[in-house]
């Protein structure tokens, strides 16, 4: 990221300002693994799905009705 330092910065000072500073919370938070919640893999297969194969269709039905065309014309 980009401005990564800077945010980490501002987010300590927030938490110093707040009185939230614990740094054993702090670690632990960032040690847990990113969990996907109960909808979050058929949202992803969904999109990939939406992202990937579609397009790629319309793509070929594209290119088959200019070949039947060329076809014809001939």
């Amino acid at each position: 990221m980009l401005f990564h330092s800077k945010f980490e910065r501002a987010r300590r000072r927030q938490r110093e300002m707040l009185g939230l500073d614990d740094p054993d919370r702090q670690t632990q938070e960032e040690r847990k693994p990113a969990r996907l919640e109960k909808g979050d893999r058929f949202a992803m297969i969904m999109s990939a799905f939406l992202t990937l194969f579609l397009p790629s269709v319309l793509i070929l039905l594209f290119l088959g009705g200019i070949f039947l065309l060329l076809i014809r014309l001939l």
